[in-house]
């Protein structure tokens, strides 16, 4: 259990990163600090703009700045908006940069453009690739009875049977509702039917230019 003052270092991979976790888990540490990191690739986006073609610019963003935003977004990346919104702040700065387009520019259609997500939209693509898993049975076992599926309750089949929809257990809680038993199965049973059965390779291909179409 956290003291009311703990805040917790959890080194997951010395190499990659760490995880700051306070006591709320509310992430807001973790979050200053990929704000920070991602503050420092996009200074080195800026001085590279005028001295390399675009098509540079973008492994170097995916090198300093998307790489801090997927790591470990499916355990931070249900913090409050107003944290989010910082790191999507910087986000927006990054794109604009690589896209050369001025500062108060519109960026969804360099996000579409470059097929890059928003980070919101990283945190539920990431969460629904996990779905995705266990709808085909390649997560670890513990998972096996981690969600509630309607055959589970009643043995005849029903639409929401048929494809693939999963039910969600009723929490009160903030931290309930964020965990991956509640939040993962919104997510996906929010994933367009038509999407559910493809091979998991081509499934991840096919929702992420979902996600971007509506940008």
């Amino acid at each position: 259990m956290f003291t009311q003052t703990q805040t917790i270092t959890v080194e997951v991979d010395p190499q990659a990163g760490t995880l700051s976790i306070d006591d709320n888990l509310v992430w807001d540490h973790h979050i200053n600090f990929i704000a920070s990191k991602i503050f420092r690739g996009i200074g080195a986006l800026y001085r590279l703009k005028k001295l390399v073609p675009i098509s540079l610019l973008l492994p170097v963003y995916h090198a300093l700045v998307h790489c801090h935003l997927t790591y470990g977004i499916t355990v931070w990346g249900c913090s409050y908006k107003k944290h989010i919104n910082k790191l999507q702040v910087l986000q927006n700065k990054a794109i604009r940069i690589i896209s050369n387009i001025p500062a108060r520019s519109t960026v969804n259609p360099e996000f579409r453009k470059l097929g890059i997500l928003k980070v919101s939209d990283l945190y539920e693509f990431e969460i629904v690739k996990i779905m995705k898993q266990y709808n085909e049975r390649t997560l670890p076992e513990y998972f096996d009875n981690f969600f509630q599926c309607p055959n589970s309750i009643h043995h005849y089949n029903t639409r929401f049977s048929q494809n693939q929809s999963l039910f969600v257990k009723l929490n009160s809680s903030r931290l309930s509702r964020n965990s991956l038993s509640y939040i993962g199965v919104k997510f996906w049973n929010n994933v367009p039917t038509l999407y559910r059965t493809l091979p998991y390779h081509t499934f991840k291909a096919r929702y992420c230019k979902f996600i971007l179409s509506k940008y």
